[in-house]
């Protein structure tokens, strides 16, 4: 916060045991500035005081940021020749499936037994849930 108007300097003093790309960032004019030993960064200022001005973001590069976990979300469920239910799911063997009618009742609860599960139960022409840990599909067999 400069309290006055005027032109301003930030430089590095002092850079030691960093080993990761440090850059200030200028929210006001939209800015990056990789810093290193002796950077100056040299920028104009009313007399504000905010704080919501710079930030210093440290990145490291070749970091993974986010991993797209394998989840019941990532189920098909289809119906066989025999009327009988196919689960897929990468979550494999971690998942819990059951089968339920319309009413709500439960029909079926098991482990997955892989990727594929076949429910080797025939299941008569009509509408069910299954459930994958905490992911529904409906399903409908004619």
């Amino acid at each position: 916060r400069p309290g006055h108007a005027g032109n301003f300097t930030i430089k590095v003093s002092q850079f030691e045991n960093i080993t990761n790309d440090v850059y200030l960032v200028d929210h006001t004019t939209n800015t990056e500035t990789e810093l290193t030993a002796d950077t100056e960064y040299i920028f104009t200022s009313d007399a504000t005081s905010t704080n919501e001005r710079f930030s210093v973001e440290f990145r490291a590069p070749g970091m993974t940021t986010a991993v797209n976990e394998p989840n019941a979300a990532n189920t098909f469920v289809f119906v066989n020749d025999v009327n009988q239910l196919n689960v897929q799911s990468v979550a494999g063997k971690n998942a819990h499936i059951s089968v339920y009618n319309t009413a709500g009742q439960q029909l079926v609860s098991l482990q997955a037994k892989g990727t594929v599960t076949r429910i080797e139960q025939a299941f008569q022409p009509g509408v069910y849930l299954v459930k994958v840990d905490n992911h529904l599909q409906k399903v409908v067999i004619h």
